[in-house]
């Protein structure tokens, strides 16, 4: 396909021009300056395709040019700092990173340049018939978020800072996740909860960063994967061993991270991690796709055993424009659910028990559209889709 947009360029908001050819670093930062104007949320590179941001869930067009294969390339090089990336990716390695954008202008709480993060992901695919590669740039909120008054429950928001066990949030790529979970410890760190102390984070990459946010009863610590140690597993045994307070698993990806996860929280600490999965009913069967059959069983009881609270959420059309609504699904693990889920030793009936639960005891997706619905926050159309999926699933 080539790219055909019927809307007008975006109108610069910065004194960035398009160059006329990406040969610099520089001009990757001075065009990542502008796409911080624009309030992009996600900015996607291509050779054959101009540059392209997704601003409020559409997609605009940046550069008037379409990139070539060297370009991308190159940029590929300066958006992970690292020359040989591109290299990588012609050996099939996907590349996972993050990169920095300073403010010539705007100053920190610390006098600093204020800076913007984005997470970096690049792979290699198909173009035309011809190798090519893509990139993309997720933009990460310059400090972390705070929890709005009233956007959880008190009693959510006591069950979510536990002594240990694991809160679990699930969601597609793009759905707030790790914004939500900064906005968590964030609370942590400005509150008093029976959270204190080391907390150590291991991530790939390192996405939102702690550094301005004062604290009397706690310190940050964040390891990237690939950078500060080779693999999750190398990374969980060494934050271990630094008597962790709280240990935030950036994703649970795999049997390496899902075993680490449940091992600390087996342990008496507490874990937060992500999964990609559809809905809260479904995540003891992802968890359990990633172990042969052999020791499923097992791996049930200690995820039963260790759950605290199961979050899934996603981000939805705004009834008239503007930033994304977030629609959050959740459901407390209280002993005695616990307890009656050790029970029920087929995955297929937890799940459904699950789906009981969540319905009955939380909230579900369906429920907190009909919230939003009724705060004018969407529209018919958004809450039919997720009221219909709900109750046809």
């Amino acid at each position: 396909m080539v790219w055909r947009s019927d809307a007008e360029l975006i109108v610069p908001r910065t004194a960035w021009r398009e160059p006329i050819i990406f040969g610099h670093r520089d001009h990757l930062q001075d065009m990542m300056r502008e796409v911080v104007a624009q309030g992009a949320s996600e900015t996607i590179l291509q050779p054959g395709e101009p540059v392209i941001l997704e601003i409020d869930g559409e997609f605009r067009q940046l550069t008037e040019r379409q990139l070539d294969q060297g370009e991308v390339q190159q940029i590929i090089n300066w958006a992970t700092d690292n020359d040989k990336a591109s290299s990588l990716l012609i050996q099939g390695q996907e590349i996972k990173a993050s990169y920095v954008v300073k403010d010539p202008v705007e100053r920190d709480a610390r006098g600093e340049k204020k800076k913007t993060r984005f997470r970096v992901a690049a792979g290699r695919g198909e173009v035309n018939g011809e190798m090519a590669y893509q990139i993309l740039m997720r933009k990460i909120d310059s400090e972390p978020a705070r929890l709005t008054e009233g956007e959880l429950p008190v009693e959510l928001l006591e069950a979510v800072t536990p002594r240990n066990g694991i809160i679990w949030l699930s969601g597609p790529t793009g759905s707030g996740k790790t914004t939500f979970f900064s906005a968590i410890c964030r609370h942590i760190l400005e509150q008093r909860t029976p959270i204190r102390g080391n907390i150590v984070f291991i991530e790939e990459p390192i996405e939102q960063t702690y550094d301005g946010i004062p604290c009397s009863h706690s310190i940050v610590f964040q390891m990237e994967v690939g950078r500060d140690v080779p693999t999750w597993e190398q990374g969980v045994r060494q934050l271990m061993r630094r008597r962790p307070k709280l240990i935030v698993i950036g994703e649970t990806q795999s049997r390496v991270t899902a075993e680490a996860a449940m091992a600390a929280a087996l342990t008496g600490h507490p874990v937060f991690t992500t999964l990609h999965c559809n809905d809260v009913a479904s995540m003891p069967s992802r968890i359990l796709s990633f172990f042969d059959d052999s020791v499923k069983q097992q791996m049930l009881y200690d995820w039963v055993t260790t759950a605290r609270v199961l979050f899934n959420q996603m981000l939805v059309p705004r009834k008239g424009g503007g930033r994304r609504v977030v629609l959050r699904e959740f459901l407390i693990m209280t002993e005695e659910l616990r307890q009656e889920l050790l029970d029920i030793a087929d995955p297929g009936a937890l799940t459904l028990r699950l789906k009981r639960a969540v319905e009955e005891e939380g909230c579900s997706m369906a429920q907190a559209a009909v919230s939003a619905h009724s705060a004018g926050l969407i529209d018919d159309e958004t809450l039919a889709r997720y009221t219909r999926a709900r109750t046809t699933h």
